[in-house]
């Protein structure tokens, strides 16, 4: 093959003044969907027992501190392991990582099909940590992704699309198939009184027709991600030119910034801690909403309405997902950042206080989801915009360091938020759950009105400057 044929076509070329060749090939959607689908992958296995809950616990016969396990060892790992899959990441690039999440992913998802004997539990909880790795991995990826591959117009699109809207269609498919595929009508007979039956004839009747449902659900998930893993093989590693002058730069800054001097560098940047702080607060308010609604709503008063709460965890996703979309093109077209997140942190606090006041005074149920949708999907839609501001006034920072202390905030207090809220709900104070998370919103909006940086990324790629200008990194410190 002749050297000057290249390997990749591309669709748009260009010069920058100085002359060097900027160009977008189409491989960047391949690349995009890998990613998608892998991350949409790990949140339906983060998903995928939490939305039959009910019938897991009594069906493997533990309580609710382990189902709930299946869920949190995401969010754990994620906590203590991030550092390490950052370095991964800088060290071996997207290429890699890809296949090392989806290798990981595949064979979660098979562990967890072992694990749908009732004996195995053990093997369903290690599925779920073996999981959770690709979720470690390439968490952190969206941001780098976009800027590696993408021109300056697509790159919010491609960061929310893979970084929150894949995230949200994961959940969105284990909240729907979940409760399809693994029902009985039996359930709640046989369940309130399974320590006076468990050995009798109705329950080993009712559990090996649960048994039949739990294989084919968790082996449906298994050849879903065997039969994607050899796509990822295909992820190149990196376009042979950058799509983008700011990309360019960076690849020459980057080989002086270490993991550590990049992480020193974020840690004095004042515009950044604040808003990893705001970022990490809207994500909290979302996992918290997400996973305790359902509680909430039972404890006080709406328990008539439980067959319909399904629904409502439905309208919560396309809301969200339908929002994401959104903003990643708007952002894409305007790059209006500061706008943006101001717009959506002053509507999301007002949409937040619509819901305490919704709960506290017992409004009717359709009402109540209308407002629990809007309120939830606001909070969501703001990472959607979080991820690309982030690397915007952290620029030429590396994206994945960046992304990885974002999302480090993110799973701490995401964490926080749900352990105090169920224990809210415990103490019988449930009326107050959505108070104190309209408290820490309202609170986030007034941080992120004086959270107004540089866009550093913007001011490269804007084909008014004159030239490439070197910025240096200990530039970006405040």
């Amino acid at each position: 093959m002749s050297e000057d044929k290249p390997l990749l076509k591309s669709k748009e070329q260009k010069e920058d003044e100085g002359g060097a060749k900027i160009k977008v090939y189409w491989q960047r959607w391949l690349v995009l969907f890998v990613y998608c689908s892998h991350i949409m992958g790990t949140n339906i296995a983060w998903m995928s027992v939490g939305s039959i809950a009910d019938v897991a616990e009594c069906y493997y016969g533990v309580n609710v501190f382990w189902i709930n396990s299946l869920s949190y060892i995401f969010l754990v790992m994620y906590t203590f392991l991030f550092a390490g899959a950052t370095y991964f990441l800088k060290r071996f690039g997207l290429r890699w990582t890809a296949i090392l999440g989806g290798t990981f992913n595949a064979a979660g998802a098979w562990l967890r099909f072992a694990g749908s004997n009732p004996n195995y539990f053990w093997l369903l909880l290690m599925g779920q940590g073996v999981s959770s790795f690709t979720n470690v991995l390439e968490w952190s990826a969206p941001s780098l992704m976009s800027a590696v591959w993408f021109p300056q117009n697509e790159r919010a699109f491609a960061t929310a699309s893979v970084g929150a809207t894949a995230p949200q269609v994961g959940i969105l498919l284990s909240l729907f198939i979940g409760p399809l595929a693994v029902h009985d009508s039996r359930t709640d007979t046989v369940c309130n009184t399974t320590i006076t039956i468990r050995g009798s004839a109705s329950f080993i009747e009712w559990q090996d027709k649960i048994y039949s449902q739990m294989l084919y659900y968790f082996l449906g998930q298994a050849v879903l991600a065997t039969v994607l893993l050899p796509i990822t093989f295909m992820v190149p590693a990196s376009p042979p030119t950058p799509p983008s002058r700011s990309r360019q730069l960076e690849d020459e800054e980057e080989n002086d910034l270490s993991l550590l001097r990049s992480a020193l560098i974020l840690l004095k940047n004042k515009h950044f801690i604040f808003f990893s702080f705001v970022f990490g607060m809207y994500l909290g308010v979302a996992g918290a909403y997400v996973t305790v609604y359902d509680e909430v709503f039972n404890a006080i008063g709406y328990s008539s309405y439980q067959s319909y709460m399904g629904y409502l965890g439905l309208a919560i996703q396309l809301v969200s997902i339908g929002g994401l979309l959104a903003i990643g093109t708007w952002i894409d077209y305007t790059k209006t950042f500061y706008g943006s997140t101001v717009a959506i942190s002053v509507s999301s606090t007002i949409a937040a206080i619509g819901l305490a006041l919704a709960t506290q005074y017992k409004l009717d149920f359709i009402y109540l989801s209308i407002i629990c949708s809007v309120a939830v999907g606001l909070t969501v839609i703001f990472q959607g915009v979080g991820y690309e501001y982030g690397v915007e006034m952290t620029y030429p920072v590396p994206e994945s360091i960046s992304a990885g202390i974002m999302n480090a905030f993110s799973q701490v207090t995401c964490t926080i938020m749900i352990l105090v809220c169920s224990l809210l709900v415990k103490k019988h104070w449930s009326v107050y759950v959505y108070w104190m998370l309209a408290g820490c919103v309202a609170a986030s909006a007034i941080v992120q009105v004086f959270v107004r940086p540089k866009l550093r990324r913007v001011e490269i790629d804007n084909p008014q400057t004159k030239k490439l200008l070197r910025k240096p990194a200990a530039s970006i410190q405040s």
